[in-house]
């Protein structure tokens, strides 16, 4: 890059800082997604990477008349990072299979490692230890190492102006080391101390973005348009930019390097793009055998198991499981220690049955999602009394079979029965729940109340057909009894939102104009600020007039009336207890909250 930097050449870090982000990246993203057996696990990879590397070897053979060699194709020398990450991707998948909880202690060791055989691998002479040198590629270890420890930690919330702060500091430490190494070769000795605020400039830069305001600007600016424009071009700008950098335009400098990044970001994009249709066009050619394997596969990525959760449920656990049978090949019950016979009909009725602890609904579902021996490519959540209606079962294994590996969620439409009646006015019908996605791609929102299913990446689809029917059939009493018992974590809740102590609950974004998840979120955020009291006559209205629920007769008036208003008074009445309790200080309540509902 110092090609492009005609008078500021000495700040150029032959890529490192880059180098960096390349591999804390890739590390972050592995530890995010699923994991199946590693032939499959590895095979995706593959298919991302290649049909890059293969188009460009024809496209830079033909323009730039490089030549290629058949094992180029394999370890690409003339781009180090593509060997190295696809041998990394290898060492990754022993670590999250088997050291998955020790990742400190082999980001340690590999850390020592680096630095006691550096002193015997590199020449400290010369300013090379991020030079093109073969044993630079051990240090990005460090990197992927770092990115996948952020991965799977939840880490408390820092302002941008604090983790930019630190961010900056470790960058301009960085430069002021690296500046002093190349005044004397004495000073060459001590570089591997570089890689200290180097690795902490890139965690520091990660947690500034990993913020609520870069979010909001990520979501609602431009910008954030182009920046995601980008990040799905990282392989092709790497692959490009050697092609296209030259030193003819730095008369102009620095506008050159504005011209030039614009050519590379057209070029990476051309490039992608053909790649997409080589990698098309070449798996439609493939042979009879070839298709009738691939035929097979969609029969087996259409694969669903159920999660049910379930304590004292024998009036509703069969006829849920009823209608999961010829539709998931897989069915678990995950059991609260029932005292009535939940447990002994679900049994009968085929599922696999494990008991834990109840804590709370997500913690309850997540443990269910990591302990039941799962095999099937997709996971569908639904509640004991709950069941499928229609031709959602038959129509859901359809589109399973009919979509892209970039589906990773299917909504489905929900319908709720009350007092034997269904609910279609008010707003409750049609809506659409996140029901089903892809294993290892998704979890339970970790709240007390109101938790979604959030995928970690890809896109979603919706099935239109058919029903998934809540039809509770105990009586009122054991109704009001449950909303009680919601009522207080909904108060827990809403104070977590209120006080700002919800990071966990920030999985899901809120927007008006996102998923049905995320517009729900939305107007949650926006009924915490309206007026304690006032608010559960505002909802009431707005479902039971404005929104129709009259039009579903008594059944309706007593549900609206009960979850629209009683059950919201009930909340805030709630709330009003505690802050008062507490004398309204801020303080003593978020104490409260933190000791009663987060450190257990």
């Amino acid at each position: 890059m110092g090609i492009l930097f005609p008078k500021y050449g000495s700040l150029v870090t032959g890529g490192a800082i880059g180098d960096g982000l390349f591999f804390f990246c890739s590390g972050f993203t592995l530890f995010m997604g699923r994991q199946d057996d590693f032939p499959n696990w590895y095979k995706r990879r593959i298919n991302r990477i290649y049909p890059t590397i293969i188009m460009w070897a024809l496209v830079s053979a033909v323009i730039f008349n490089w030549n290629w060699q058949i094992t180029d194709l394999i370890t690409t020398p003339k781009y180090w990072f593509i060997p190295c990450i696809m041998a990394y991707y290898v060492i990754f998948y022993l670590i999250r299979t088997y050291l998955l909880k020790y990742l400190n202690q082999v980001f340690g060791i590999a850390f020592l490692l680096v630095a006691i055989s550096s002193f015997w691998v590199l020449d400290f002479n010369h300013s090379v230890m991020y030079a093109a040198v073969p044993f630079m590629r051990i240090y990005y270890f460090l990197f992927m190492m770092l990115g996948a420890m952020v991965a799977i930690r939840k880490y408390k919330v820092v302002s941008p102006l604090k983790s930019g702060g630190y961010a900056l500091v470790s960058l301009i430490t960085y430069y002021v080391l690296m500046g002093i190494y190349k005044i004397d070769p004495f000073f060459c000795k001590f570089q591997l101390i570089s890689l200290i605020p180097l690795l902490s400039s890139i965690y520091w830069i990660y947690r500034f973005c990993d913020t609520p305001q870069i979010y909001k600007i990520l979501e609602y600016k431009s910008g954030g348009k182009f920046i995601y424009f980008i990040s799905t071009l990282t392989l092709e700008i790497y692959m490009v930019q050697y092609a296209i950098f030259t030193d003819k335009l730095n008369n102009i400098f620095p506008l050159n390097i504005i011209i030039i990044y614009i050519i590379i970001f057209i070029a990476a994009y051309l490039l992608k793009c053909t790649a997409h249709l080589f990698h098309r066009y070449s798996a439609m050619s493939l042979s009879i055998t070839k298709v009738y394997i691939k035929y097979n596969e969609a029969i087996m990525n259409n694969s669903i198991a159920a999660i049910i959760l379930t304590y004292n449920e024998e009036k509703h656990i069969s006829r849920c499981i009823n209608s999961l049978k010829n539709i998931c090949e897989e069915i678990f019950v995950i059991d609260s220690f029932s005292k009535d016979r939940t447990v002994e009909i679900a049994k009968e009725s085929g599922a696999q049955v494990y008991q834990n602890p109840w804590k709370n609904y997500a913690t309850q579902f997540n443990w269910g999602l990591k302990n039941c021996p799962i095999t099937t490519e997709w996971i569908w959540r639904i509640d004991a009394d709950e069941f499928l209606e229609g031709n959602l079962g038959p129509a859901m294994k359809k589109a399973l079979a009919e979509c892209n590996n970039e589906v990773n969620g299917v909504y489905v439409r929900k319908r709720i029965d009350f007092m034997g009646k269904p609910l279609l006015h008010g707003g409750w019908y049609p809506s659409y729940h996140l029901k089903v996605w892809r294993r290892g791609h998704g979890e339970c929102e970790n709240r007390w109340m109101d938790e979604h299913i959030r995928i970690f990446s890809g896109t979603t689809i919706t099935v239109e057909e058919g029903n998934q029917v809540d039809a509770n059939l105990n009586d009122l009493t054991w109704w009001t009894e449950k909303h009680n018992g919601y009522a207080t974590r909904e108060m827990a809740d809403m104070l977590m939102m209120e006080y700002g102590l919800d990071d966990r609950g920030k999985e899901v974004q809120a927007k008006f104009w996102g998923t049905e998840e995320q517009r729900k979120r939305w107007l949650k955020v926006k009924y915490i600020k309206a007026p304690l009291f006032l608010r559960p006559f505002i909802n009431f209205n707005i479902r039971y007039i404005l929104k129709g629920g009259f039009l579903d007769g008594k059944e309706g008036f007593i549900w609206h009336f009960l979850q629209g208003f009683w059950y919201r008074f009930l909340v805030d009445a709630k709330i009003y207890e505690i802050k008062k309790r507490f004398g309204w200080n801020d303080k003593r309540i978020k104490a409260f909250i933190k000791e009663t509902y987060l450190d257990k």
